[in-house]
């Protein structure tokens, strides 16, 4: 079965897709204003509260919406909640371990680069807010990103491949969806519309890696490793998770050169690397399709 067009002949049905588009996103955004009343009842000051305890609640409307997608898969589609994630009988956890600990390492090589060069980058740690902040991006984190894998790789990519009938043309379609709904984010405002180019061709990268693979895992792994490092090991003050992190970048915000190494060289290496460890067949023509 390949994973771009699903098992459902419910995703040929408009009413079925369109309702559990609309479903998901209204649970999203309820969860948007559960997370604001959540935020006032447990944090009196937001300036003076632990940014662990700011960075929690963010997760919020995530955790409704996939929730809420969830439970479209299961009474609107009647489906298992694994036929919008991978082909395969079983979630494969070695893939998802695999891409994590590849893009983790990688992430941690252009740090430990950046340093040696004199980047400006300051360490600190205190065990008070670190081991919350760890403790939240191991357990939260993963359903934030599997949120936006499983909605976007997933349930819509099957979705519009029925729609459209081309995986190829859903793909490029959702790299587009992807990185516009990141123009909301600080970042943006900082560096300006380019950045967009960013989440967009990253967004293309996962996509074409979730079809070539059929399946998920290496996409949520990817997309997991590059979230945690963010929150975790690096931050700075214009990027969207602002958190207690090992090291502090006091860059000047660019989109640069490791932005597009990451685009350009990196992500292309990588869809060959999993391209020669779990020898995907015919990728030429999976591309056409």
């Amino acid at each position: 079965m390949s994973f771009a067009k699903g098992s459902d002949s419910n995703f040929r049905n408009s009413g079925h897709y369109l309702l559990t588009v609309v479903l998901t996103i209204v649970g999203f955004t309820a969860g948007i204003f559960i997370g604001a009343i959540l935020s006032r009842v447990l944090i009196s000051d937001v300036e003076t509260a632990a940014s662990w305890k700011i960075f929690g609640l963010q997760f919020t409307p995530f955790i409704i919406g996939l929730a809420t997608l969830f439970a479209c898969l299961k009474y609107i589609h009647k489906l298992p909640i694994r036929s919008s994630i991978t082909a395969r009988k079983s979630f494969s956890w070695k893939r998802y371990a695999f891409a994590f600990f590849l893009w983790l390492t990688i992430q941690v090589v252009f740090l430990l680069t950046a340093i040696a060069s004199g980047a400006p980058i300051s360490f600190s740690f205190s065990a008070a807010t670190f081991v919350p902040l760890l403790i939240i991006s191991l357990t939260l984190l993963p359903i934030q990103t599997a949120f936006e894998d499983i909605f976007y790789r997933g349930f819509l990519f099957q979705a519009l491949t029925n729609a459209v009938g081309r995986a190829s043309l859903a793909i490029l379609i959702l790299a587009a969806i992807f990185g516009w709904m990141h123009a909301g984010n600080p970042e943006v405002a900082i560096l300006g519309y380019s950045v967009l180019f960013y989440y967009i061709l990253s967004g293309l990268f996962m996509g074409v890696l979730t079809h070539f693979d059929d399946g998920l895992e290496l996409s949520m792994g990817y997309h997991f490793a590059n979230n945690f490092f963010g929150a975790v090991i690096v931050t700075n003050s214009w990027q969207v998770f602002q958190t207690d992190a090992l090291v502090t970048d006091h860059s000047k915000p660019e989109m640069g050169f490791e932005l597009w190494a990451v685009l350009l060289i990196i992500q292309p290496a990588l869809l060959y690397v999993f391209y020669k460890v779990y020898r995907w067949k015919n990728p030429k023509a999976k591309i056409l399709e």
